[in-house]
């Protein structure tokens, strides 16, 4: 199969080719490893009583991704109805 831009992927109406389909997985390590971008536990920085220096870092590799990167990509966030 040729590759071709996502404009016309997404015009053609056909499935998704599995290499741009990511699977959702609970392992944080799994995610940020396969992400060429920085990876962000949102889970950890909403934390109404954040647990010792977890939410700090957290806090922290947010900074620095968007300082560095410009973007991320978010882990554990949790949408409530």
């Amino acid at each position: 199969m040729p590759l071709l831009p996502v404009q016309e992927l997404a015009g053609a109406g056909d499935d998704v080719p599995a290499r741009y389909v990511a699977r959702a997985t609970n392992d944080a390590e799994a995610v940020a490893a396969a992400a060429p971008v920085p990876v962000i536990d949102v889970g950890l920085l909403c934390q109404l009583q954040p647990r010792g220096e977890s939410a700090t870092a957290e806090a922290a590799r947010l900074r620095t991704a968007l300082e560095s990167w410009g973007l991320f990509l978010v882990h554990a966030h949790i949408h409530a109805p």
